[in-house]
């Protein structure tokens, strides 16, 4: 998810159970090209394996170069984003705005076959009726794709109502009756580890993709055998270590107000938490920062 799952939240989450597969951050594809440092999120470390590379862009001439460049940082796969709904993506003729638009679509795929060896996959979502969606589906699985991922929402949805996995179901059908060897993930409104084995059973999906999920609680991919609940003493603990990472890996580049939107993801939710985010969130600096949440660790610990 952009601005969030960076190389250094994924080795956080990875600490208490991790996920088959990684996703980066999506990147304007065009980046990937610039010369000079390897763009923040592209970055990651051997740990983070398999990895897949998430791009977007309308120019279809971008994606060849972008794809060779992604392929030579040691990437597993790339995958191109069809279904971003935000409006300033939309506005750029990318994202969730490419859907319908097969001859566009089939080109940023040629294009970026054309550029790497690695696996190309796409991310979309659904159309806003059900005849453009299993028309877009049976166009992207005749592309010759190694996964589709479906964000179950209509593109006029955005991030609101709920996600619909009964059309990720006909999708896997679809899937079926073309007898591709794509595989379908399913994304959208995923609780925790039990819900989504139980939407892979349900619906067939060959896996399903985890973002805000992760996000509101990075023990997500614990075993459920693993899972207990955190102490306010351990979850405070756990910021601070993600705050020092963080702090070590971007340096100055990235200050102390953009590291605090991580804070509800570990603390949200145990008695007294909302006093403890202000108060964290009235830090400006690292220093008083961990200043702040030692001393709250400590409160926890009396």
């Amino acid at each position: 998810m952009e601005d969030f799952t960076d190389t250094v939240f994924r080795r956080v989450v990875a600490q208490s159970g991790r996920p088959d597969l990684w996703f980066t951050e999506f990147l304007r594809v065009d980046v990937a090209t610039w010369a000079g440092e390897t763009p923040s999120r592209l970055r990651f470390e051997a740990t983070e394996r398999p990895i897949i590379a998430q791009v977007w862009g309308r120019n279809a001439d971008e994606f060849e170069p972008a794809c060779t460049a992604i392929e030579r940082l040691g990437f597993d796969g790339i995958d191109i984003n069809m279904g971003c709904a935000v409006r300033k993506i939309l506005r750029t003729g990318a994202g969730a705005a490419l859907i319908g638009n097969e001859p566009l679509a089939s080109g940023i795929i040629a294009a970026a076959r054309r550029g790497t060896s690695l696996p190309i996959s796409v991310k979309t979502r659904l159309a806003d009726d059900w005849a453009g969606t299993s028309r877009w589906c049976r166009f992207l699985f005749d592309q010759g794709i190694a996964a589709l991922t479906v964000h179950a929402r209509r593109v006029a949805d955005t991030f609101s109502g709920h996600a619909d996995w009964r059309r990720i179901a006909q999708i896997v059908r679809i899937q079926h009756a073309a007898g591709t060897r794509c595989a379908v993930i399913g994304n959208g409104d995923v609780r925790n580890r039990a819900h989504a084995l139980r939407l892979a059973e349900h619906t067939g999906v060959d896996g399903v993709m985890v973002g805000r999920g992760a996000v509101q609680n990075p023990a997500f991919f614990a075993r459920l055998s693993e899972v207990s609940p955190a102490s306010r003493a351990e979850r405070i603990a756990n910021l601070i270590s993600h705050a020092r990472v963080y702090r070590t890996t971007w340096g100055n580049r990235r200050k102390v107000r953009v590291f605090r939107k991580y804070v509800g993801s570990h603390i949200h939710g145990y008695p007294g938490w909302r006093s403890d985010t202000k108060r964290l969130y009235g830090a400006e600096s690292y220093e008083e920062f961990f200043a702040v949440a030692e001393t709250i660790s400590r409160e926890a610990m009396t």
